[in-house]
């Protein structure tokens, strides 16, 4: 299991695009909520990169082929790590 360089593309995946949303944010900016879905197989992301806008409502599910720990870099206090375990979903909600 590769989880720790998962670990490292998922933060600099998900870093990347939730600070864009700082200085003007990607399109759908106007919906005050989203769900992504992300897709993690044998550690390394899957899905579309994710894009999010300050102050959106962000219900976040992943789900992956093997078990560990999810962070998202920045949102330690809105989102602390969560463990996950093979194909059960982890849900996650914040405010980006």
């Amino acid at each position: 299991m590769r989880t720790g360089t998962g670990l490292a593309l998922i933060a600099l995946v998900l870093l990347a695009p939730l600070s864009a949303c700082v200085s003007g944010g990607p399109a759908g900016c106007e919906s005050e909520a989203v769900t992504i879905e992300l897709e993690l197989r044998d550690g390394e992301l899957v899905s579309e990169d994710p894009s999010v806008c300050r102050d959106q409502q962000v219900a976040l599910i992943v789900i992956a082929d093997a078990g560990g720990t999810f962070h998202i870099h920045g949102y330690d206090h809105a989102v602390p790590a969560a463990e996950y375990t093979a194909d059960e979903p982890l849900e996650l909600e914040f405010v980006a």
